[in-house]
């Protein structure tokens, strides 16, 4: 969005009264729920049960593991060392089978350098 379109919304803001504001606001907020909610639909479209998968922890840790079950909201994923880790499907990549095995540690976290083996990262 340029920064006219922003301007020309931030104008029709300024007119309005409490009341159209707070209906913007839902509006908005709908909106935003919407979009999330798309967002993680199309993510758990592309995985299945028993897929491995990895992802990047808010450390930066890279962890891998398989796809255990769906939540409403979230998947389950099972590490090699038996814990089960609850992920936001939007953050989970695919992960290619064949190196997946060989890089995995027990614990299962993946080396820094095997971190192209996500599919999707480069």
């Amino acid at each position: 969005m340029n920064s006219e379109t922003l301007q020309a919304i931030e104008a029709l803001l300024q007119g309005l009264n409490p009341e159209e504001l707070k209906t913007v606001s839902r509006m908005l907020r709908d909106q935003w729920h919407y979009t999330v909610a798309q967002r993680a639909a199309e993510a758990r479209a592309r995985l299945a049960v028993g897929q491995a998968v990895g992802w990047t922890t808010r450390q930066g840790q890279l962890v891998t593991g398989t796809i255990a079950k769906f939540g409403i909201k979230n998947v389950t994923v099972c590490v090699g060392d038996g814990t089960h880790w609850v992920v936001d499907p939007t953050l989970l990549r695919p992960l290619l089978q064949r190196e997946a095995a060989t890089e995995k540690h027990e614990d299962g976290t993946v080396s820094p350098e095997a971190t192209l083996l996500l599919t999707g990262e480069t």
